[in-house]
């Protein structure tokens, strides 16, 4: 049977791992095969990774957002705002050499993103590529109507935490709340960057 990480799961995972520092639920797009979305500005499309984002990632990945610009806020989140953040990539190809993107707008999927930074790609930090492009996780929730599901999670343990077995703390949780056999090592994939 197919797992579904929910919202929920974070707080739980939260609560009884105490070497976690930070946790970010995220959803995702054109990342694990699927397909991308479709992004069009004027004459220019492309097709991009989509994130749905807390703020707190930015705590676990940092995120070098571009003089003038800023990567989601809690605001976003409450208001679920039309706000995005777009990769260098992105930028190259969607605006002009010399356009200045903060403010101005693209279509995701056809509903109308303000872009409110450009963020600079590091590399070995996940997923993440040059072109990726980050939205609040509640404005995901509503455009692609997943509701309290989460794709995966990011984590971060604090820095004298066995990285390892925190990997296993949150494994045997997550195992115990979905009812899946402790012995089965398949049902939840995971890489640790720590270790």
């Amino acid at each position: 049977r197919s797992l579904q990480l929910k919202l929920q799961d974070a707080e739980i995972i939260k609560n009884r791992v105490p070497a976690i520092q930070y946790i970010a639920p995220r959803n995702a797009k054109g990342v694990f095969g699927g397909d991308k979305a479709n992004i069009v500005r004027g004459q220019k499309t492309g097709s991009y990774a989509i994130y749905g984002d807390f703020p707190v990632y930015t705590k676990i990945s940092t995120k070098k957002i571009y003089d003038g610009g800023r990567f989601i806020n809690d605001e976003d989140i409450d208001q679920a705002r039309k706000v995005c953040v777009i990769g260098e990539r992105t930028q190259k190809e969607l605006f002009d050499k010399d356009e200045n993107p903060i403010g101005g707008y693209i279509r995701v999927d056809n509903i109308y993103f303000q872009v409110i930074g450009v963020h600079k790609y590091t590399p070995g930090g996940g997923f993440e590529t040059d072109g990726a492009i980050f939205i609040p996780f509640s404005t995901y929730k509503k455009l692609y109507n997943t509701g309290n599901d989460v794709d995966f999670f990011s984590m971060a343990a604090y820095n004298d935490a066995d990285v390892v077995k925190a990997e296993a703390d949150v494994k045997a949780i997550l195992k115990s709340e979905h009812h899946v056999d402790p012995n089965d090592e398949r049902a939840f994939g995971s890489f640790n960057l720590g270790e």
